[in-house]
C-alpha cells in the first residue's frame, strides 16, 4: 500500500472522529436539540422569576419548573436546589420532606458554599425545627466558617431578622459560643 493511500485513510478517520466528537459535545446538555441550554442560565432565570413572583402561585410554579430544569441539567449545582427548597417552604408555609431533601443534599454536596452560605444559614435557622440533627450540625458548621472568615458582624447580619423562635435560640447560642470556639481554634463538637 502506498503512503498516499495511508495518509488519505488517516485524514478521513481524523475528519470522522472530529465530526463525531463535535456532534457528541453539542448533544450534551441539550433537550430536543434546541440550542445549548446551560443550567447557570436557567438558574438565573428561575431566580429572576422567583424574585418577581411575589405571591402569584403561577409565577412561583414557573420558577419551580425553571429551577427543576436547571437542576436536571446540572445536578451538582446548588443554586436551583436551594430555590426548590425555598419554593417548597413558601408554598407550604413550612419545609416539607421534599424541601428538606434539597437542603440536606446541598450540604452533602458542599459543606461550605461561598456562593450561598449566608442564605443557607439564614434559611436553615428559619426552618430549624424541620432539620435533623445532622443537617443542623451542617448549618452550624457553615455559620462557624462564616464567622471565622467574616467575623461577628456578618453573623449578626445573617441571623438578624430570623423569625423562627428555635432558630433565634440557635443564633443566640452561636453568638456566645463562636467567639470561644474561634479563639481556641477548636472544632464544633459533634451533635449527640
Amino acid at each position: 500500500m502506498n503512503r498516499g493511500m495511508v495518509r488519505l485513510g488517516l485524514a478521513t478517520l481524523a475528519a470522522i472522529t472530529l465530526f463525531l466528537s463535535a456532534a457528541g459535545l453539542l448533544s450534551l446538555n441539550t433537550e430536543g436539540g434546541h440550542g445549548l441550554p446551560l443550567s447557570p442560565g436557567h438558574a438565573l432565570g428561575a431566580r429572576r422569576l422567583l424574585m418577581e413572583a411575589g405571591n402569584d402561585p403561577a409565577a412561583v410554579a414557573a420558577a419551580g419548573a425553571q429551577a427543576t430544569r436547571a437542576l436536571r441539567l446540572s445536578p451538582m449545582e446548588n443554586s436551583p436546589r436551594l430555590m426548590l427548597a425555598y419554593i417548597d417552604f413558601q408554598q407550604n408555609g413550612r419545609l416539607t420532606s421534599k424541601g428538606f431533601q434539597h437542603i440536606k443534599t446541598s450540604y452533602d454536596l458542599v459543606a461550605v458554599d461561598p456562593d450561598s452560605a449566608a442564605w443557607r444559614v439564614r434559611f436553615g435557622l428559619e426552618t430549624w425545627d424541620a432539620l435533623t440533627p445532622d443537617v443542623r450540625d451542617a448549618v452550624r458548621r457553615e455559620a462557624l466558617a462564616l464567622y471565622r472568615l467574616r467575623g461577628r458582624r456578618t453573623l449578626k447580619e445573617i441571623t438578624q431578622g430570623v423569625t423562627n423562635p428555635s432558630g433565634q435560640v440557635a443564633a443566640a447560642q452561636w453568638s456566645l459560643l463562636f467567639p470561644i470556639l474561634y479563639s481556641s481554634r477548636s472544632v464544633w463538637p459533634e451533635v449527640q
